[in-house]
């Protein structure tokens, strides 16, 4: 058995069982309880490492310091005790958004990109605090909230669908990666929106447009560059193309 007195009095300590390879790590848990849990070491030093962090995870949750922040930090050290090649990667909803928007600057054109930037910057914005969270904490809400905020501001259904999208499309990125459980963006509904309607002219706004006219660009192009859309529309357009009046 090999053991550590702990800052408060408390001890860790590793042992192992004749019948396993693996280091147990001795500690006491955040109600009190001593507590034993394998570390999947083989390696001493590396088991040692392994139950301080428990112990200290321990520690923190019974003084109520162990929020968010302080439980990245105790799962980086046992990567780093343990001898981790690699530690964990924690983003905020402003960090992963921000280094997805860089990734962007190359592969899309100017315009996309401009566009993609105003949708990010804005979303962070109606985040506020939020933005600062884990990237994990993002909900259908957040996004939802966002996309009603826009619509309320006057943007078209059409444009919200795409603010959705581009948020959508940073976080399948995210999940892809391992660093998001789900993609949150994909519970919304798209918005429904009608396709604008062209309107035509009539014959009567036609012959206004002849009579406020003089004869000599009547004769011109001017006149005949609109006319073959009325002709599509149904309208006598040949004795407009002549200059005279509309019979």
């Amino acid at each position: 058995m090999l053991g550590v007195l702990l800052a408060g009095g408390s001890m860790a300590s590793i042992h192992r069982a004749s019948d396993s390879c693996y280091w147990q790590a001795a500690y006491r848990g955040p109600d009190g309880r001593r507590l034993l849990r394998s570390t999947k070491h083989t390696d001493k030093s590396k088991a040692m490492a392994m139950a301080l962090e428990f112990e200290r995870a321990a520690q923190l949750a019974r003084s109520g310091q162990l929020v968010e922040a302080q439980a990245r930090e105790v799962l980086k050290g046992i990567m780093t005790r343990a001898g981790g090649a690699e530690t964990l990667a924690f983003y905020t909803v402003e960090s992963w958004l921000n280094g997805w928007l860089a990734s962007k600057e190359q592969a899309r054109s100017e315009g996309t990109h401009e566009r993609y930037a105003h949708v990010v910057k804005t979303f962070l914005t109606h985040l506020g605090r939020r933005a600062q969270l884990n990237l994990q904490h993002i909900s259908p809400k957040d996004i939802a909230s966002f996309r009603d905020r826009e619509q309320e501001a006057g943007k078209s259904a059409k444009t919200c669908n795409l603010a959705v999208k581009t948020i959508s499309a940073a976080l399948n990125v995210a999940l892809r990666q391992g660093y998001i459980p789900s993609n949150p963006a994909l519970a919304l509904e798209t918005l429904k929106h009608k396709a604008a309607e062209k309107g035509t002219f009539t014959s009567e706004q036609v012959e206004d447009l002849l009579s406020a006219t003089t004869r000599p660009l009547r004769q011109t192009g001017a006149v005949r560059f609109f006319l073959p859309t009325t002709r599509v529309r149904g309208f006598r357009t040949w004795p407009i193309c002549d200059g005279r009046r509309l019979i």
